[in-house]
């Protein structure tokens, strides 16, 4: 890793760091209320160091308007597709499932759509038929809060 990439890398996860801190609350748990006014950048910031913590790596971002928003690889060269334009909608449905799930069906990658809602039960079954992973707001505060105390100093 050359000294370019590795400063790119601390400057990203000292970022995130700044950013999990600012949505904390009192308790030490995540207030979704502070996290919902990230711009989107910001927001995929986070969910790609989330993902990291799964040994994803970033390698590509894109536009909010397209389906796929992150596409993360890990070190078995498996490719994660990430949606996460529907990160502020309070209830998500089946359409985000359906259209990752129409992106993915015959590529050799896995999906993942993330949202700081709820998914329906019809959103979650869809997901668990075309293997496509949800991260609710419930599982991404308990995971953020997770990965911020696993960084802070013993």
């Amino acid at each position: 890793m050359n000294a370019t990439v590795l400063l790119a890398v601390i400057l990203s996860i000292a970022a995130t760091l700044v950013i999990l801190n600012q949505a904390l609350n009192i308790k030490g748990w995540f207030d979704l209320r502070k996290i919902r006014r990230l711009d989107d950048e910001s927001f995929q910031t986070l969910v790609a160091n989330l993902l990291a913590s799964d040994n994803y790596q970033l390698k590509e971002t894109r536009a909010m308007e397209e389906t796929v928003q992150l596409i993360l690889r890990n070190p078995t060269n498996e490719v994660l597709w990430v949606q996460c334009k529907y990160w502020r909608a309070g209830y998500i449905g089946t359409s985000p499932v359906h259209e990752l799930a129409a992106l993915i069906a015959g590529n050799e990658v896995r999906g993942c759509c993330v949202s700081l809602g709820k998914f329906t039960s019809q959103a979650q079954d869809l997901a668990k038929l075309n293997d496509i992973r949800l991260i609710d707001g419930k599982a991404f505060r308990v995971r953020m809060a997770a990965m911020l105390a696993s960084q802070r100093p013993k």
